[in-house]
């Protein structure tokens, strides 16, 4: 006859062996539902001169001269306003005069000046880059990358940049939200520091081990010269799926000798 001690001894083991293969079989479902849905990474952080961007310098460029042209065009538009003042004084004299009745009968009557050609500029306006801000001297080149086996779609992302002499800016064609255009000033800063720059969700799906490089436009200005060590900057990072699946890590990052902006 098996006495209860054993009895109990049998339980306690096979209630052992149970819980262990429940922990086995948990952890089987946490890896298989962790394999179907995106994982995202950053595998790289950089910041780099703007030169190095063929886009953004043509985009300077083309900002340059649409700026140009507007200086042109307003100068034109004031001296068309100062030329019609001085023509309707002169029509209110004539009117005055004793010559009224000559000049209203007459051939020759004083043409009115002409509107500077503006359709062509006014239309250029419609679509123009101008953002009516800072040009960016560095970009912050953050590589995003899914390493899970669900594709990535939308992914959102928010990036704190740490230090008081480089903060991002908006501008056309990169990565950083239409809608957070202003970011030096110390509504965007953390209490640590740092400079937040919320960007737009990626429009390209991201496949399994696919990667995109985000584009941050940054302001870099050295406190000074003196220090002959390569300075770097520590840079955070935080990006999210709409299906809730995150990733926050910081870096970091060496920063490019200073050049003029």
């Amino acid at each position: 006859m098996i006495s209860s001690g054993v009895v109990l001894t049998m339980v306690t083991v096979i209630a052992s062996v149970i819980a262990a293969v429940a922990a086995v079989w948990s952890l089987i479902v946490q890896l298989r539902q962790a394999s179907r849905r995106p994982r995202i990474v950053v595998t790289g952080v950089q910041i780099v001169h703007r030169e190095s961007d063929r886009e953004v310098v043509d985009t300077i460029r083309e900002i340059k001269s649409e700026r140009k042209e507007h200086e042109q065009y307003r100068r034109k538009e004031e001296a068309y306003e100062r030329a019609l003042k001085e023509w309707e004084n002169r029509q209110q004299k004539r009117k005055g005069s004793s010559w009224e009745g000559y000049v209203a009968g007459s051939a020759f009557i004083e043409p009115k000046p002409l509107h500077p050609a503006s359709l062509l500029y006014a239309g250029r306006l419609g679509s123009s880059l101008d953002h009516g801000g800072y040009f960016p001297n560095v970009i912050i080149r953050i590589t995003l990358k899914n390493a899970g086996k669900v594709v990535a779609q939308n992914v959102g992302g928010t990036v704190y940049v740490q230090g008081s002499h480089i903060y991002p800016v908006y501008f056309p064609g990169l990565d950083v939200d239409d809608e957070e255009r202003a970011f030096a000033d110390e509504a965007t800063k953390d209490d640590q520091g740092f400079y937040r720059a919320k960007l737009i969700p990626t429009s390209e799906d991201l496949l399994h081990n696919d990667e995109v490089v985000l584009r941050i436009g940054a302001i870099y200005r050295p406190r000074s010269k003196e220090n002959t060590d390569q300075p770097k900057m520590k840079v955070k990072y935080s990006f999210i799926t709409p299906s809730g699946f995150g990733y926050t890590d910081e870096k970091q990052v060496i920063l490019p000798e200073p050049r003029g902006t």
